[in-house]
């Protein structure tokens, strides 16, 4: 079932925008991007020829114009996502509601953002070295009430609609493969971690919100189990070797790391993941065994597993 599109109003914006779509020519607003990009160095380490370059390498990020001509989808408008109650993607009552209509049950949604995000073709070493990606950019993650971050993701989207990139958290220096898909007729672009763990989380929005400085981000933990956040998109590269800037935001003080494993833990224990809380609440007693988190994030977990 298509997602149909509406014209923005005065009192709404940022919604699902008919936007008028040029023809195919080339766009002239800025140099021509790479099209190709070595199959490793992705963040701190390869995973694989499946995923673009290390995001030092990107000079320019995809605008809407350019994902429109990149992507081989015969799209005449673009679809713009928002969550919650005031977007025109809300949940309500055990069930989806797009633009104020009923669209499917919490869990059929989540079920279709999974089949999204796993559609992603396999492929030999051979067949990924000649996948072409486009540069999305690299989002700093927070969420919606929160402007701290410590999640960073690299997303590129090829010809085929594929998604592929990296998770980066700062805050326990590891990096993680990401790979998706977008759905041709709603334009959903969800992606899930590429390396096998934790594979009820999906991260979904529409593929022209990637194109936006700031955009929401609806995160699945599980059926019925979301978060809204926020990526906001790094700058991008000026010249010729100068890299994009890391964000500013990055955790500095010890009490900020603290709180960072802290809200890992959290996520998990709301997902009903108790173990892989447990596991962020060691390493918060590790590493900060003075911290206030640490009696904060027991009494999370213990409330958890009372609930269980």
């Amino acid at each position: 079932m298509a997602v149909k599109p509406r014209r923005p109003s005065a009192a709404r914006t940022g919604t699902f925008s008919r936007a008028y779509v040029r023809p195919r020519h080339p766009v002239h607003a800025r140099p021509p991007l790479p099209r190709r990009y070595p199959p490793h160095h992705v963040w701190h380490r390869p995973y694989g020829p499946r995923y673009p370059y290390h995001w030092r390498h990107w000079r320019r990020w995809g605008t809407a114009a350019y994902v429109n001509r990149w992507v081989r989808y015969d799209w005449d408008d673009r679809y713009y996502y928002d969550y919650g109650d005031d977007g025109n993607v809300c949940y309500r009552d055990d069930a989806v509601y797009v633009n104020d209509k009923r669209y499917a049950s919490t869990d059929e949604y989540y079920e279709q953002a999974k089949a999204i995000a796993s559609a992603a073709p396999r492929m030999s070493e051979a067949q990924a070295a000649k996948v072409e990606w486009l540069p999305l950019g690299v989002f700093a993650y927070s969420k919606k009430s929160v402007s701290d971050t410590h999640m960073y993701l690299q997303l590129a989207v090829s010809k085929e609609g594929i998604i592929g990139g990296t998770f980066f958290n700062d805050a326990t220096n590891t990096s993680r493969p990401l790979e998706g898909t977008v759905e041709e007729k709603t334009q959903r672009a969800a992606w899930m971690f590429a390396d096998g763990k934790n594979t009820e989380i999906i991260m979904e929005t529409s593929v022209y919100n990637l194109t936006k400085d700031k955009t929401p981000l609806l995160v699945h933990f599980g059926p019925g189990k979301t978060e809204i956040g926020q990526l906001a998109r790094t700058p991008e590269q000026t010249e010729e070797g100068t890299a994009a800037p890391k964000p500013t935001t990055t955790p500095k003080t010890p009490e900020e790391e603290a709180k960072a494993l802290y809200e890992m833990a959290k996520n998990y224990a709301a997902a009903g993941q108790n173990a892989k809380a447990r596991e962020y609440i060691k390493k918060l007693e590790e590493e900060h065994p003075k911290s206030k988190w640490v009696e904060q994030a027991k009494k999370l977990l213990d409330t958890a597993e009372a609930a269980d």
